[in-house]
């Protein structure tokens, strides 16, 4: 049986990844992967098995930096806050441990940026069982450890009021990782930019987003009319 190189592997994951954030999982077909990566399709069983383990191993290439980078920062606010912090204050610094690891995946070139937006769109989107399973176990421990800390924070809330809170949160997340661009262009079609702000400087965004939604989480329980 001939050797598999390094190199070929790579040059298969990275055909994957491309491919897979620009068509899917169903839409990727490891026939296409191998040609674009000029290889056999005997590098994906040599090397993943089958289709899942290829999948598997580009979306733990790309999550998983972010994962533990946030993983870092929120254990890090243990040690970093004093016991007479405020509550909004409390709120405002895990939000910028969720964002701004956000900026150091994104500080690659513009091709690596936007190939990374549509990867997370893809992941995010696509509705094939293997990619839903895949990215929650990545993700999980991550997702876990930030509800956990930011619910602790929201005890003043009901956890049904908490819950929709962090729609919003969670929403406001997924927008900025997938679809930042998208915005931008219609805020530019709409008339709302000059032409000179950088709409797409999503550092210059954070501390803006953290404020809004700091505001948003500390706000007192909605009063329902019956």
């Amino acid at each position: 049986m001939t050797r598999k190189t390094p190199k070929s592997k790579a040059a298969f994951l990275d055909a994957a990844t491309r491919l897979f954030a620009e068509h899917g999982y169903d839409g990727m077909t490891i026939r296409d992967v191998a040609k674009a990566a000029g290889t056999t399709l005997g590098t994906l069983h040599y090397h993943w098995g089958n289709k899942d383990g290829l999948i598997r191993e580009i979306c733990t290439l790309q999550l998983e930096p972010m994962v533990n980078a946030r993983l870092a920062r929120y254990a890090a606010l243990d040690d970093l806050e004093a016991s007479d912090t405020s509550r909004k204050e409390r709120i405002a610094n895990l939000l910028k441990a969720h964002f701004e690891p956000f900026l150091e995946i994104f500080g690659g070139s513009d091709s690596e940026r936007s190939l990374l937006q549509q990867f997370y769109i893809r992941v995010s989107s696509d509705p094939a069982p293997a990619v839903r399973v895949i990215a929650n176990e990545i993700m999980s421990e991550m997702s876990r450890e930030f509800v956990h800390r930011l619910h602790g924070l929201c005890d003043h809330l009901t956890d049904a009021e908490f819950h929709w809170r962090l729609n919003g949160v969670l929403g406001t997340t997924l927008h900025i990782q997938a679809f930042s661009p998208r915005l931008s262009a219609l805020v530019q079609r709409v008339g709302l930019a000059d032409g000179e702000e950088d709409y797409m400087n999503v550092q210059a965004g954070i501390a803006p987003t953290v404020h809004f939604l700091s505001e948003a989480l500390i706000a007192p329980p909605c009063e329902v009319n019956g």
